[in-house]
């Protein structure tokens, strides 16, 4: 019986880890190094939108 168990849990194991890996990982936990990183990123990211608003708005009013 108990090895009939560990059998059928060992399947099903392996078969929510092929479907799901995801769900036996661990998530990453977000240091102040990494939130700072982003946020330094995403404010790139937005002043190189406006910049290139700002070129196209020139370039259609020319």
């Amino acid at each position: 019986m108990r090895t009939e168990v560990v059998t059928c849990m060992r399947l099903d194991s392996s078969l929510e880890t092929g479907n799901n890996p995801r769900l036996y990982k661990r998530s990453k936990q977000f240091g102040m190094r990494e939130a700072r990183a982003t946020e330094k990123l995403e404010k790139q990211q937005k002043a190189e939108i406006d910049r290139k608003r700002r070129q196209n708005m020139n370039f259609v009013n020319l």
